[in-house]
């Protein structure tokens, strides 16, 4: 199962990075929302699962930041006889950080947008044992005190529909 669920997931990083993925997306909404446009490097699209206060104290990281991992799994045995059917739950968390409250103001729902939109227009097959529907749900955190700044994150979950 772990190949099933790593392999989902670093699709799921190639597809925000891809041409036409996460910083165009970023680009646009930004024109339309008529703000400063963010990117987000590379790598700053990590495939962890990362308390923010533990990631900021560990790595040299720079804000925007995507974290993608598994957050949960389903075995429903909706196939017979596989040994795993279900449902596979991926996480996009992104995290935006700024010196004042003004400055943070929308970036982190600008970042989940950019993230939904960019996987929504990947539905079907993405590996040889999972698909996406589409569907994606998004949760926003308060914006808190995170060291010096502030920093608000967003948690994108989307369902894989897999089988193994």
């Amino acid at each position: 199962m772990p190949n099933l669920t790593l392999a989902a997931i670093e699709k799921m990083r190639a597809l925000l990075l891809e041409p036409g993925g996460l910083n165009d997306k970023l680009y646009a909404i930004a024109l339309r929302d008529m703000v400063e446009p963010q990117t987000v490097d590379a790598e700053n699209v990590l495939t962890r699962h990362f308390a923010a206060d533990a990631s900021d104290k560990n790595t040299d990281l720079m804000y925007p930041l995507v974290f993608l991992y598994c957050s949960r799994i389903e075995n429903r045995l909706e196939t017979k006889f596989s040994e795993f059917s279900g449902r596979v739950f991926l996480t996009a968390e992104v995290r935006a950080s700024e010196e004042t409250l003004d400055l943070l103001d929308g970036q982190a729902a600008r970042l989940a947008e950019a993230v939904g939109d960019t996987l929504a227009q990947h539905r079907g097959k993405w590996t040889d044992y999972a698909a996406f529907d589409g569907r994606y749900q998004t949760k926003f955190d308060a914006a808190r005190v995170a060291g010096r700044n502030f920093m608000q994150s967003a948690r994108i979950e989307i369902e894989l529909l897999a089988h193994a």
